[in-house]
């Protein structure tokens, strides 16, 4: 299973509501993800409204972050990405 690095890096952006609604801030972390070539993919991960940043470390994506696809194929759904601490993984298939 491939490793995401979560930085400490955040970033906050104030947004304007829709249609005169209330403003409101999106939180994005920045991650990288091993490929396995020293390189890694660098991508950002958004901050549910109301969640703290992720601490920093090593995650893996959680299963629950996937979606079935067009044409039998699955795929990754950026908005319900969430991912789960390595450590706590490696617990939860101990036990």
């Amino acid at each position: 299973m491939q490793a995401v690095r979560v930085t400490n890096e955040v970033e906050r952006i104030n947004m304007k509501g829709r249609d005169g609604g209330e403003p409101w801030q999106l939180v994005k972390q920045k991650c990288i993800l091993d490929q396995g070539d020293g390189l890694g993919f660098v991508f950002a991960v958004t901050i549910p409204n109301g969640e703290s940043p992720y601490t920093p470390g090593e995650y893996h994506i959680d299963p629950q972050s996937y979606v079935p696809g067009r044409f039998d194929r699955i795929e990754l759904d950026a908005r319900k990405l969430r991912l789960l601490p390595i450590r706590s993984v490696a617990q939860a298939k101990a036990s």
